[in-house]
């Protein structure tokens, strides 16, 4: 019984060690390789950082049927735009593993006829005050959304960057994203520095 229980726990501590490979690999690897692949000497922006995270978080997510049928997946930024040119290394290219082409829509400052057709959406602190209207605009659709203002998972977010020993993570409203019916692979609620269930 003793050897069993041993083994069981070897197999479970295999299992979450080749996740993290896999993890970083997708994390880390291709695209941005460029900048990414050029080591530790070239420090990237902290929103440079969010966008690697922004983009690769698309591969984490078991998207619809609906979404799988399109040609695009677009990552919209709401609000004032902190990362400039962060994404021009994929934008318009595909997204291999799921054969489609990035979209980045950039919305500016949240009005009511704010179309908000995107599937990853980050919302800048600027519209703080909006985020009511903005969640009762995206009810029923499958958005998954970040931030990284105070408060946000709190108020119905989804995602919340953080930073934890001057590196970039996130906290998690599990609630909020059953809610919306994303789902997404159980482990990044691991890695997660924090949920909300």
């Amino acid at each position: 019984m003793t050897i069993c229980l041993k083994k069981k726990k070897i197999g479970k501590l295999t299992a979450l060690m080749l996740f993290w490979v896999l993890f970083w690999v997708l994390f880390w690897g291709m695209p941005f390789s460029p900048v990414l692949g050029a080591g530790p000497s070239i420090p990237l922006s902290e929103y440079k950082i969010k966008a690697v995270y922004l983009y690769k978080f698309i591969q984490f997510v078991r998207w619809p049927k609906e979404l799988l049928a399109q040609d695009t997946i677009t990552i919209g930024i709401l609000g004032e735009d902190p990362f400039g040119e962060s994404f021009a290394e994929v934008e318009g290219k595909k997204i291999i593993p799921l054969n489609k082409k990035l979209v980045v829509q950039k919305y500016g400052v949240y009005h009511k006829d704010c179309a908000l057709d995107c599937n990853i959406l980050y919302i800048h602190a600027s519209e703080k005050e909006k985020l009511k209207d903005i969640f009762n605009r995206l009810s029923g659709k499958k958005v998954l959304v970040f931030a990284d203002m105070d408060g946000f998972l709190e108020a119905g977010g989804m995602v919340r960057f953080v930073k934890e020993s001057e590196k970039i993570r996130w906290e998690m409203n599990k609630a909020a994203i059953d809610t919306a019916g994303i789902k997404l692979n159980a482990q990044i609620f691991q890695l997660a520095v924090r949920v909300l269930r």
